[in-house]
């Protein structure tokens, strides 16, 4: 259990930093595309697509904890631990954001940035990447309904969930792209409770991929969305180009699906090899710092977006004049300074306490 908790572990802190990475090239590309050229977008862009494994792993990682029958979560622990951490967080943030917005552009301060932050939060008119907090907060109030599946249904009925999500949310969906509608349909939301089942099949060994298997299938998906990206904007067009973007551009992606199985699979389950004495010893302080990362992880989501913002859309950095691969720079930059800036947050009895319980 431990050694699955701390891979775990690695798997946050990864994933934390391709968040931070996908969203250095996302709005570097948004902010500076009318001065770049095809090529630059496509790198970008690729950089974007390539690290989109991020989310569903951290979907993946939270089903295998949350949907855990042997894990006792009541509804009283649901809404005062996981609900209310989550709204709270995202109620502060958009009042923070908004606040943050309009001391660094030209309106100026005033105090209806309050009720202007809290109408943001439930238009879902603020910052971008808070969309993953409406979408936690979803899943959490369906799981006891998840947590039912889980605790009384037989390996192959899971699978059977598993296959019958992929189909319809993930596989279907691509005919939408080429005008050619498929009239089936499930009555659910998206892919993202496909994710969340996956986390737990996956761990639980319920449906085993070896090594090698998830190997070969993080790669060549990759590959893939690597050699689509650069066809997509090398002059597709039409029904090509949305079928193209089908495939790299969404979390229902057929790709996404398998880079994100694969990869999950590949750090997280299966058996691992006992270190040596002089490994282990070795492994003392990255263990101290993979901690470190992954106990900030929540507060890297939330606040990255605000070094984001002040250096690339304020400060004015052109990661295409400084050359490509600054955006990596940036990003791994950005993803050290939100984590200093977590770290002394956390500090803070209330803020410790709420990112905390957020992060578990």
């Amino acid at each position: 259990m431990q050694d699955r908790n701390r891979r775990f572990s690695i798997l946050r802190v990864f994933a934390g930093f391709g968040i931070v990475l996908l969203h250095t090239a996302n709005v570097s590309e948004i902010l500076y595309r009318d001065s770049i050229t095809p090529g630059q977008t496509a790198l970008s862009l690729g950089i974007v697509y390539c690290m989109m494994w991020a989310v569903p792993c951290f979907l993946m990682v939270s089903g295998a904890l949350l949907l855990d029958p042997a894990r006792m979560i009541t509804m009283e622990k649901l809404f005062s631990h996981y609900l209310k951490r989550v709204f709270l967080a995202l109620l502060v943030c958009s009042v923070f954001f908004r606040f943050f917005d309009m001391m660094m552009g030209e309106e100026g301060f005033y105090l209806m940035f309050v009720p202007d932050g809290v109408w943001q939060m439930f238009h879902g008119t603020g910052w971008a990447h808070m969309w993953y907090l409406y979408l936690l907060i979803g899943l959490y109030l369906l799981l006891p309904f998840f947590r039912m599946i889980t605790a009384h249904s037989t390996d192959r009925e899971l699978c059977y969930l598993l296959v019958v999500y992929a189909v319809f949310l993930s596989v279907f969906p691509l005919f939408r792209t080429i005008d050619a509608e498929i009239a089936f349909t499930l009555p659910t939301a998206g892919i993202y409770p496909f994710y969340f089942f996956a986390g737990y099949v996956l761990y639980k060994g319920k449906w085993k991929i070896d090594r090698k298997a998830a190997f070969l299938m993080t790669v060549i998906a990759t590959g893939l969305i690597m050699m689509l990206t650069k066809s997509r904007y090398s002059g597709l067009s039409g029904d090509a180009a949305s079928f193209a973007d089908g495939l790299i551009a969404s979390y229902s992606s057929p790709l996404i699906v398998i880079q994100s199985v694969g990869l999950f699979s590949l750090v997280c389950c299966g058996t691992a090899k006992e270190p040596s004495e002089n490994k282990s010893a070795a492994r003392g302080w990255l263990t101290e710092f993979i901690d470190l990362f992954d106990s900030c992880g929540f507060g890297i989501y939330l606040l990255h977006m605000v070094f984001l913002r002040l250096f690339l859309r304020y400060q004015g950095w052109n990661p295409f004049l400084m050359g490509m691969w600054s955006i990596f720079a940036i990003a791994f930059g950005v993803f050290l300074l939100t984590c200093a800036l977590v770290a002394v947050l956390r500090r803070i009895p209330f803020v410790m306490k709420n990112q905390d319980q957020c992060h578990s």
